[in-house]
Order: C-alpha cells, then structure tokens, then sequence
C-alpha cells in the first residue's frame, strides 16, 4: 500500500489536466466541432431529384479520442417548399460508407398547393467504435417526383448550424 503526505498544494497552472499519452477521461464531453451560422449561395441546396445531395458546407469531421464513445450530432437549418415537399437528414460515415442517422420527411406543402418554408433541427446519437475520422452531412431530396418544383435547403436569407460533440462514459 502506498501513502502520499503533504504539507501543502499549489494551485494548479494551466488548463487542462496532464495524462499520460493516448490516455483520456473517459466522461462528459471530450471534443467538439460544429459550422455555421452560414447562409448565402454557396451554402445552398436547390433540388428537383428524390435522390438526396449534400448540402454544400453542412459537414462536420471529429476524430474521436476513444473508440467506445459515442458522437452526439445537431444540424439546424431553414428549407423552402416551392409546392413540393422535401426530405432533410443526417448522415456519418464511421463504418467507411455513410448510413442515415436522423431523417426528417414531408417538410412543406404536398405538390402543387402554395410554397412554405419554415426551420427543422436534426439531431442524432452515433456509435461509432473507432478512433478513425467520423464525418457528418446534411443531405437533401424533393420527396415525390411530379411536377418540376424545387425543394431548397437553407434558402432566402436562413442560416445553418451544426454541432458535434464526442462524449464518453454513456
């Protein structure tokens, strides 16, 4: 059995407590990464496809520290119906193809009734098991084919954010 006496502690220097290397506290938020707020014509998806497109610069890259972790993901952004409804999800590419996290369906108006436009957040929780890249996107698509109306992500002057935070112990 070891003892440890001592007659009196420093205040600790810095910000961050020392490990030794490759080691991590296992608990609470590890690292973050997130975008935004962004909006204008290069951060727009215009689409009149049912077969979902990348929202340009709606991604996310973190790199977890610990493979048993999980990532905690939250897009947000505003679309536009222009008399079509629309589909808006999240994917991540942890397995080294990229797989649905959270989808979110029928956002707008059914096809051939007025244009709507409004704000929807996704979120979702990914178990990743590697210590690899893990990359996050939001992706778009028009929901049925008829007609040649657009559905559009982060249009009219809306902005997007994302968040990603890698946490462990849960």
């Amino acid at each position: 059995m070891s003892q440890l006496n001592v007659d009196t502690l420093a205040s600790q220097t810095g910000t961050l407590v020392s490990l030794a290397s490759n080691h991590f506290n296992n608990f609470g938020i590890i690292q973050a990464t997130s975008f935004g707020p962004i909006g204008g014509s290069s951060n727009q998806l215009e689409t009149t496809s049912t077969t979902y497109a990348d929202v340009p610069n709606h991604t996310m890259t973190i790199t977890p520290k610990v493979a048993t972790s999980k990532i905690f993901v939250v897009m947000s952004t505003g679309y536009w119906a222009a008399d079509v409804p629309g589909n808006i999800k999240i994917v991540e590419n942890s397995s080294g193809s990229f797989v649905d996290v959270q989808e979110m369906k029928y956002q707008g108006m059914s096809a051939g009734q007025s244009s709507i436009g409004g704000n929807t957040t996704l979120l979702g929780l990914i178990d990743h098991n590697t210590t690899n890249a893990v990359t996050m996107k939001m992706q778009g698509a028009r929901q049925d084919s008829s007609g040649s109306n657009r559905f559009r992500i982060t249009w009219y002057d809306q902005k997007a954010t994302g968040f990603a935070c890698e946490i462990g112990n849960i």
